[in-house]
């Protein structure tokens, strides 16, 4: 048999702490006395005893010595559990052969036999036992003897000489220094290995192994360094090695909090739900916030260390700076909760599902929702509601936008249309008010919107979820059709099927979130919220403000100057679309825009729009179909215009002017297989100098897809360009610049007049 020449100890030392051993016979030789202390400085607790005792459950591994009867091994194997792992130590050559004889024979698992010199001693010698005892591949029988045989001397009657010149002495202790000042190179190496295969990988047990290697052998970097470090400091080359390593141990710390923040929330989590326990629930609500405390410290140190720029760093760099756009929300969203969870009154928290396919101005028409009740450590009446459900207990008539009542001609206004303001936070306290009356609920203290877009992005990162009930898989790929099929084929009046469908839905993806990784969960969460597939109320004024700054909650931008520079000019563009066609046609639109910007020196900024949209419905069949589209654009208020545009034709447009707005709005039908756009020139009077600081904001529908900007800015006559903090092209006195809309983009050009 050949033994494998690697260490045994990192699996001894990551097995659990509370492994006990039995050592069954005399600790008397040297071997035996210095095995045991092996043991025990590998936190394995040993118990001597001179015979067999009555049980042996509670052992993970048993040493007999010398068993000279085969009846004691008998009464052994009778008291094994299935868990335990038993080496024989013989010493005397008759025992080994009487018990391997028996052992093979009868082909006992998980017990091994070995031959032993007493006298021989030490770490490598005990480490090739521990490989006996436990590796599947090691032999079940082995004699250590002639491993421990010495080899015979014999004297040479003509011994070579050798002879070291003084060249070569010098290159010999170059070669000395060279080894012992890179001692701790192979341990960084395969610590910064463990941690890019870390990066690299979706699965979260082997993320969780990666780490531990990268945490094990960072350890034993920073020992071998503190030895080779006198050395280079002869050099001056310990310092950047130093600084290296430093940045090394802080970046794993700060996954291993990470690693600690995912797994305490989920427990969390657990002990306000499935498992409610107030006291487990309190103490890591408490290991949290500390965790977040430190988190925040430890990635404000690594964003700023020029080291994170490396190559080796780059795939860590993208998880770092994601994570440290979303850590600002976390400390708010914890203090909340726990103010939620520790009022003695009932505090409300409402999730809306915005079908997204069905557009509305708030994001989507609102199928279902999902409410919480919070209070004294406890998440209680956790419903999921079909919206049908909830209108038919509306009692009172309440008058609907004239937009409803014209396009969609309901003469009443109910909760699944009640977001018809771009703004999120206004379409809270219009949805409160029906919530009130319906279901009898008061004002949300934390309020989200998912979008049918953010459930299928959700799905892309957790991977296909099966439904038992439904005998069917959903995937991002196929979630919205298929859930259009279940929901839509069955549903009939009073129907709870939206309602289960969801539910299952739901359920199934949260026990599968504890297999996704923290940093896949982070950059989904980061994409969604950015994307407005997301949106967030709170009523905690922190939280709130945090919210509003990263423009997470869905409210409307002001259009107004948001730097401090003297002649500032803004401008603002918003579209919205509504669509009042009753059926699912934007799962097949898709749209486009383009300006033209034109800044003159006497301060007039004009500005030509194209909005294209197309509709890729393959016929008038349910869900897609003739795209009726209630579509508007918010603009400054001082904004001026003479007409509309429908495929180069002049419309009638309805404008409205609000506290910063000019709202205008326009109907449209675009049928299967057709596009149209919507064109319009619009200006607004400034006040400039010398300098003009310019500031477009181009503002991002709730739950509307990505789409395509192209952009034109032509520099004023007389002026030249100083700035600008996007990469576009200045050709021929413009500048042109493609960009995606999935996300508000504010766009800032700075002018200085020629001399």
């Amino acid at each position: 048999m050949k033994h494998k020449n690697t260490s045994i100890a990192p699996i001894i030392e990551n097995s659990p702490s509370s492994q006990k051993a039995l050592f069954i016979g005399p600790i008397a030789s040297k071997a035996t006395k210095g095995f045991v202390h092996y043991l025990k400085g590998h936190s394995i607790d040993v118990f001597q005893i001179a015979n067999i005792p009555k049980s042996l459950y509670s052992y993970q591994f048993v040493f007999f010595q010398d068993p000279n009867d085969l009846d004691l091994l008998k009464d052994l194997i009778s008291k094994m559990a299935p868990h335990m792992r038993v080496l024989i130590i013989c010493t005397k050559k008759t025992i080994y052969e009487k018990i391997s004889k028996k052992i093979i024979s009868q082909k006992f698992k998980n017990i091994s036999v070995i031959k032993i010199d007493p006298e021989h001693v030490g770490e490598e010698i005990y480490e090739r036992w521990i490989y006996q005892l436990i590796s599947p591949q090691a032999e079940k029988v082995y004699d250590f003897a002639p491993f421990y045989t010495e080899p015979k001397i014999t004297k040479v009657k003509n011994p070579i000489r050798f002879h070291l010149s003084k060249k070569g002495f010098v290159l010999l202790m170059i070669l000395l220094v060279f080894i012992w000042s890179s001692l701790f190179l192979p341990t960084l190496f395969l610590s910064l290995f463990s941690l890019r295969n870390f990066v690299k990988s979706d699965d979260s047990q082997k993320k969780q192994y990666y780490l531990q290697m990268a945490d094990y052998y960072q350890s034993k970097t920073h020992q071998l360094f503190s030895l080779s470090k006198p050395v280079l400091s002869l050099f001056f080359l310990s310092l950047p090695f130093d600084n290296f390593i430093d940045f090394h141990s802080k970046t794993i710390t700060s996954l291993k909090r990470s690693s600690r923040l995912a797994k305490n929330s989920q427990e969390f989590v657990a002990a306000i739900t499935t498992n409610p326990n107030k006291s487990i629930a309190e103490n890591k609500l408490t290991s949290i916030e500390d965790d977040l405390i430190e988190l925040d410290k430890e990635l404000a140190h690594l964003s700023q260390n020029p080291t994170l720029n490396l190559p080796i760093y780059r795939d860590y760099k993208k998880n770092l700076d994601e994570l440290s756009q979303l850590s600002p929300l976390f400390p708010p969203v914890v203090a909340q909760l726990r103010q939620l969870l520790t009022s003695k009154s009932d505090k409300n928290i409402v999730v809306f599902f915005y079908n997204n396919m069905e557009l509305r101005p708030g994001g989507g028409f609102i199928g279902s929702f999902f409410t919480i009740t919070v209070s004294d450590w406890k998440l209680r009446n956790t419903r999921v509601y079909d919206v049908y459900e909830a209108d038919g207990r509306l009692t009172t008539s309440v008058e609907p936008p004239q937009f409803i009542s014209k396009y969609l001609a309901q003469p009443y206004w109910y909760l699944r249309d009640s977001n018809t303001s771009p703004d999120f936070e206004q379409n809270v306290k219009t949805a409160s008010r029906f919530l009130q009356e319906e279901i009898d609920l008061s004002s949300p203290s934390l309020a989200f919107a998912l979008t049918t877009s953010a459930i299928e992005k959700a799905l892309l990162a957790i991977g296909p979820v099966y439904l038992p009930q439904y005998k069917t898989t959903i995937t991002s790929e196929n979630f919205y059709l298929t859930t259009q099929t279940e929901i839509e084929s069955k549903f009939f009046p009073g129907s709870t099927n939206k309602r289960d469908f969801l539910q299952a839905l739901l359920s199934m993806i949260s026990l599968k979130l504890s297999s996704i990784s923290p940093e896949k969960m982070i950059s989904t969460i980061k994409n969604i919220l950015e994307e407005k597939q997301v949106v967030m109320f709170s009523d905690s004024p922190q939280l709130a403000s945090i919210i509003s700054n990263k423009g997470w909650g869905g409210k409307l931008i002001i259009p107004q100057c948001l730097s401090s520079k003297t002649n500032c000019v803004v401008g603002y563009i918003f579209p919205i679309e509504a669509n009042v066609g009753v059926n699912k046609a934007n799962f097949f639109i898709k749209r486009g825009l383009s300006i033209e910007i034109d800044m003159k020196p006497d301060g007039r900024l004009s500005q030509k729009v194209k909005y294209q949209i197309k509709n890729d419905s393959p016929s008038n069949q349910y869900p897609g179909g003739v795209y009726k589209n209630w579509l508007q654009f918010y603009l400054p208020k001082k904004s001026l215009l003479s007409e509309i545009n429908l495929n180069n034709k002049s419309v009638d447009y309805e404008s409205l002017e609000s506290d910063y707005f000019r709202q205008l709005g326009v109907y449209l039908e675009i049928p299967p297989n057709e596009k149209s756009s919507i064109t319009f020139d619009s200006y607004t009077i400034n006040q400039v100098g010398d300098f003009i600081h310019l500031e477009y904001i181009i503002q991002k529908q709730i739950g509307v897809a990505p789409y395509e900007a192209k952009l034109q800015f032509s520099i004023p006559p007389g002026y030249e360009v100083v700035g600008k903090n996007f990469s576009g092209l200045v050709k021929d006195r413009r500048v042109l610049y493609n960009t995606p809309i999935n996300k508000d983009r504010l766009l800032v050009i700075d002018l200085k007049k020629q001399k």
